[in-house]
């Protein structure tokens, strides 16, 4: 009984120190004049606005070129691997050409396994297969900042069965793009 007091007692001082301080923080100056944030506030805002004639550049509207290439080729890995087959290297070389090519795209690395093992095996796998083929497009000369590594372990196979058919190809790093186009 006396926790509960105490706790009630708590509450009730920190909402009423919320009623009190709130309103302060909140005030605005209603002097007519304007404070030396609100000036440079607007002053930025002006510098940012174009003059007369002048436009901002219009952000493209469409796709980049080889942008389905790009998403639609994935990276797919040995069993229990999370190494770079030469083939792979080949396929992320292009990648990382198109993203040169393409400085305005992000890209989220989907590392993704096959069903055996546990769940948390089969995370850190994806895990590691998304983080290698960051870094082999970090060593090509794409700036780490675009890239982002994503595990979903086992989830979201691309292919349903039990033969080893369907399991290579759920061994895979799948790319996606986040872009300003």
């Amino acid at each position: 009984v006396m926790r509960n007091k105490f706790v009630t007692i708590l509450f009730l001082f920190f909402l009423i120190s919320c009623f009190v301080l709130l309103p302060a923080c909140t005030q605005k100056n209603h002097t007519g004049e304007l404070s030396t944030e609100q000036l440079s506030e607007e002053a930025e805002q002006a510098a940012a606005t174009p003059g007369d004639g002048e436009s901002l550049p219009a952000a493209a509207s469409e796709p980049p070129d080889g942008l389905d290439m790009f998403v639609d080729e994935d990276v797919y890995f040995a069993k229990k691997s999370s190494a770079l087959s030469p083939e792979a290297q080949e396929i992320l070389i292009k990648k990382a050409t198109w993203l040169m090519d393409n400085p305005q795209v992000n890209v989220f690395i989907k590392g993704f396994s096959d069903d055996p093992g546990s769940a948390e095996y089969n995370i850190a796998l994806g895990d590691w297969r998304a983080r290698n083929v960051k870094t082999f497009l970090i060593q090509q000369g794409i700036d780490q900042t675009r890239l982002i590594p994503i595990s979903f372990g086992r989830e979201y196979p691309a292919s349903i069965g039990n033969d080893e058919e369907s399991a290579a190809k759920n061994r895979r790093v799948h790319f996606e793009v986040e872009s300003m186009y």
